[in-house]
Formats: C-alpha cells, structure tokens, sequence
C-alpha cells in the first residue's frame, strides 16, 4: 500500500468546453472517493466517502491553476491516526489503496468546520503521486462544477427537484477496484435553507452508513414548467452527513412498558451546502499558513 504525501499541490488544467450525453459528467464519478480503515490481517474496513475537490488559485493564465483537497465528514476521520483511498488503474490493472496520514507528531493534519454542527472536514491531497502512478482520477472545480447557496436561489431550485447522491453505501467494492455507486433522489426540504434559516437541506433517498461524505450533484433538466428556470448542467450542491432514523417502540402487552426500539432509515438524508465546504477549507488554508497545529 502507498502513501500518498500531504503536500498542498497545484494542479493546471484545460477543460474543453463541450456537451454531455450523460445526466452525470463522468469526471463526478471519477472525482469520488471510498475511505477505509486499516482492518484485520492486513485488510482495509470501508467506511465512509469523499470526493476531490479544486479550488482555483490563478484565473489568469490558462491552463487553470487549482489546489486540490479531499472532502468529506468529519465523523469519517475522528479519532483516526491514517486512512485508505482507493483508486483504479489507467492500465486497467488492479487498483491500489493509498494511505494518508491524518496526524503527524501527534499533530492532526486535518481540520473541521468550526461549527460542530457543520459536519465537514477537508485535507490536501497531493494528486501529483496519482499522476504519476497512472491513477483515474479527477476533481470537482470550484468555479464551474458547484452551486453555492446564492446559486440555488437564482436557480430557483426548491422541492422535487431531482438529485444523484454518489458513494459507497455500506462499502461495497470490488476486490481489485473501485467503481461509485449512483442513486437517485429528489429534494425533500430546503427552502428554510435558501432563506439562511437553516444550515442544512434534506434529500429523499436510501443512504445507508459507507455513504458519510458523498457529494450531491443537482440532475440537470433541460426543460421546466412555464414560469420557472431550468438547469442546463449538474452540478454539486452539497455533502452527505447522515441519515435521519426513524425510532419505533415495542411496547408490552403485560406491562403496557415499552421493552424494545427499533431504528429503521426514514429515507430522508441530511445535506450540507457547499458553502461550508468553501468556508471549512479556508480555515484549513488560514490554519495551515499560521503554522496552527492541533
């Protein structure tokens, strides 16, 4: 297994301006990662998701300069000294599992939204090593591929708009590679975010534990009812956190006390907007250049 430096890396990319065929641009895919802990006999547990994502650094010249970070829950690294990515071969050989540090000198090498309620955490990857390892790989661009908060209310995206959640629900994988699984969903509730009165929105779709740090792209639709505004391209919208349950009670027949709960998945998952994801790696940037340590 191969570790992968922390090193903040700048990355130059020229993207052609076309059309895709498919509802999600296969570079979302390629961008989503699986999280892994070490496990018995030299194996790695799956646990959890992220995705690579590019913050621009020099809009000037072209190729695009961005820095690039792995994105996900904050409850997915805590308590951890290392974790396992996982990523497939250009050659089309079994992929490898690359293992990041989160600590170093006790130091942690990871940081978290301030916010405790804001479950997300971000750490610089150096892409440059997948690169030269022939890795498929790929990142989300802050510029182009996401929609803020202030983006979702001029798009006039509300409730039942359609959505795509990507992960590794439950850690499904193959032995020799990793390929992300897509669902479907709609937007279940998220004006009462559009209008700052929350800090999170809910999606309507099974998200099970090893999904924890997917992002949530907003499905394109190319047409729309009279009066509203349609969505020309999919876009990020947010991360993953957690599934609300649904608690039920068994309750005695003899005592009339209840003796045993039940915790079943509602269907309704938590979602937390970009904007937090913005705001947590310029914490990550400001801590990094003050020398701050934890």
């Amino acid at each position: 297994m191969k570790r992968i430096l922390q090193l903040s890396f700048l990355i130059m990319v020229c993207i052609p301006v076309s059309v895709f065929s498919a509802q999600i641009p296969p570079f979302y895919l390629d961008s989503t990662v699986i999280i892994g802990i070490p496990g018995e006999n030299n194996t790695v547990k799956w646990t959890g998701s992220g995705f690579i994502l590019g913050t621009l650094i020099d809009k000037v010249h072209i190729p695009k300069q961005y820095r690039t970070y792995l994105v996900t829950n904050k409850h997915v690294l805590n308590n951890l000294d290392s974790i396992y990515v996982r990523f497939n071969s250009v050659e089309g050989s079994q992929g490898k599992d690359y293992l990041i540090p989160l600590k170093e000198n006790k130091n942690k090498l990871w940081v978290g939204h301030h916010d405790n309620d804001i479950d997300v955490a971000v750490l610089s990857i150096n892409t440059a090593v997948l690169k030269n390892d022939k890795m498929i790989y790929s990142f989300v661009q802050d510029d182009a591929h996401v929609y803020k908060i202030r983006d979702l209310i001029e798009a006039e995206v509300t409730e039942g708009d359609p959505i795509y959640l990507l992960g590794y629900p439950l850690g499904i994988i193959d032995n020799n590679s990793q390929y992300v699984i897509a669902r479907f969903g709609i937007i279940a509730k998220i004006r009462d975010m559009l209008k700052y009165k929350g800090k999170g929105f809910l999606i309507d779709t099974k998200n099970y534990p090893g999904n924890s740090g997917g992002p949530v792209i907003l499905k394109p639709e190319p047409s729309s009812i009279e009066g509203t505004k349609s969505i020309k391209n999919a876009q990020v919208i947010g991360i993953v956190s957690s599934y609300i349950p649904y608690i039920d009670v068994a309750i005695s027949s003899q005592t009339n006390r209840p003796r045993i709960t039940f915790e079943e998945n509602s269907g309704l998952a938590n979602v937390i907007p970009v904007d937090y994801i913005l705001e947590t790696i310029k914490e990550f940037d400001e801590e990094k250049n003050r020398g701050v340590t934890h």
